[in-house]
């Protein structure tokens, strides 16, 4: 499979932004939120992200979604990784970079096929991110 037609698979099969979900309606639930994610929360670093990808709740800022995308994947956060990873596709945050963005999903199809093998084998996400060049 060519590297174009493998990017438009990874991006049909996991790289859809999820937008529609409305996570906090006040200060102190987004308060809450960045708690969490103080805490190491993959969980609440993904919903900060969300927020600021989306403007939900919060000012849109693509480099906050950026931030809190990369804190739950390094976390061990699939979608953040994902979303992260159509950052990366589409430039938004920052410097449009395909390879950054194949890799991203790379990890999350990894991980889904060990989960498909009942294996516990997680992707190294660290690898993923440290390639960053944005």
């Amino acid at each position: 499979m060519t590297p174009r037609y493998l990017f438009l698979a990874l991006l049909l099969i996991g790289g859809v932004l999820v937008t529609d979900t409305v996570w906090a309606q006040s200060s102190t639930e987004i308060q809450e939120w960045k708690t969490q994610c103080d805490k190491a929360s993959a969980v609440g670093c993904f919903i900060l992200g969300e927020m600021y990808y989306s403007g939900e709740g919060v000012k849109q800022d693509f480099f906050q979604a950026v931030f809190f995308y990369r804190k739950a994947c390094n976390g061990g956060s699939a979608e953040g990784c994902v979303n992260l990873g159509v950052m990366y596709a589409n430039g938004q945050g920052v410097t449009q970079d395909f390879v950054q963005a194949v890799d991203l999903y790379r990890c999350r199809m990894e991980e889904a096929a060990a989960q498909l093998k009942n294996s516990s084998l997680p992707c190294d996400r660290t690898l993923a991110i440290s390639a960053d060049r944005a």
